[in-house]
């Protein structure tokens, strides 16, 4: 689609300009993609279910009790979240992208393929960090993400909280079982 913008628009001949109009383009499908599904009476029982995970793993972070009395205490907004994950690597694909010298289709396909272990590593990194620096450029970064969970959450009910708990505690069972289990 950005390519058909480059023939009205000589000045998406910039690769910087291009990479910037063609990310969020791509930003845009995604974001009207949430929206429109959020809207269905299923999905938001799922973004309900969804809430009550961050919310139970706040609680788990706290290293309190998992009750639902704790859990109902915080956020449905986590800043580790994979819908945040989702936001962050877009903007750092768009922006990384925009560095890409290759203008034939097949090079371009190619590299973006070839960068994705890497976009997704430094996306990971970027919500890892910004999750235990309070003030910092990152957490400018992660906040289109935070904002987007506000769609992607919703506050639950004690039963799904209860499901939640319920589901951390055998995932606990089983990584204890396996010694894997990260004390956070």
């Amino acid at each position: 689609m950005a390519s058909q913008l480059k023939e009205y628009f000589p000045i998406l001949d910039n690769r910087f300009l291009f990479s910037v109009v063609d990310g969020s383009i791509r930003l845009f499908i995604f974001l009207g993609y949430i929206f429109s599904i959020s809207k269905i009476k299923d999905i938001r029982r799922i973004f309900e279910y969804h809430g009550a995970e961050h919310k139970v793993v706040f609680t788990y972070e706290a290293r309190e009790k998992l009750s639902v009395q704790n859990a109902r205490k915080y956020s449905t907004l986590h800043p580790r979240c994979g819908t945040s994950f989702l936001m962050v690597v877009m903007l750092t694909s768009a922006f990384i992208y925009a560095f890409i010298p290759f203008d034939s289709f097949s090079l371009k396909l190619l590299s973006r393929v070839v960068l994705i272990p890497l976009i997704a590593g430094l996306s990971y990194e970027i919500i890892r960090l910004a999750a235990t620096r309070e003030s910092s450029v990152l957490n400018w970064i992660t906040l289109p993400g935070l904002w987007l969970q506000k769609v992607t959450t919703k506050e639950p009910s004690d039963d799904q909280l209860e499901i939640a708990i319920r589901a951390l505690d055998e995932t606990i069972i089983l990584e204890n079982a396996e010694g894997q289990l990260a004390v956070i």
